[in-house]
């Protein structure tokens, strides 16, 4: 079979430097496939050395992943609320809406110098 590929130049300079081209880049590629089932055969045997683990099998990775989401929020909710049932009332000079509509305006210090002085 005959094959033609591009190098660059600097590269097809070095192969040209052997004796025998062909013999070369026939040996190279050898070297490199042989190289690559290697990797893939060492990979293989890295994945047939990991332990079995029993709870996993016969299971959705995915389901497993989005019970253990659900659960996470599910917990933070109720952290949340529970966070939410324990602040105290406090008394402000301005209700809710009027505070959001100065903020709204750029009056931030207004709020602030109001609710320092409230508090008094």
């Amino acid at each position: 079979m005959q094959l033609a590929i591009e190098l660059p130049d600097e590269l097809g300079q070095q192969v040209l430097q052997h004796g025998n081209v062909q013999q070369f880049v026939q040996r190279a590629i050898e070297r490199m496939l042989s190289e690559e089932k290697r990797s893939f055969e060492l990979l293989n045997d890295l994945m047939d050395g990991l332990p079995e683990i029993a709870c996993l099998e016969n299971k959705d990775p995915l389901a497993i992943q989005q019970g253990m989401r659900d659960e996470s929020l599910d917990k933070n909710k109720r952290h949340f609320l529970n966070r939410i049932r324990n602040i105290k009332p406090v008394k402000a000079p301005f209700s809710s809406e009027e505070m959001v509509a100065m903020l709204r305006e750029g009056k931030e210090q207004q709020l602030i110098d109001a609710q320092t002085s409230h508090g008094k």
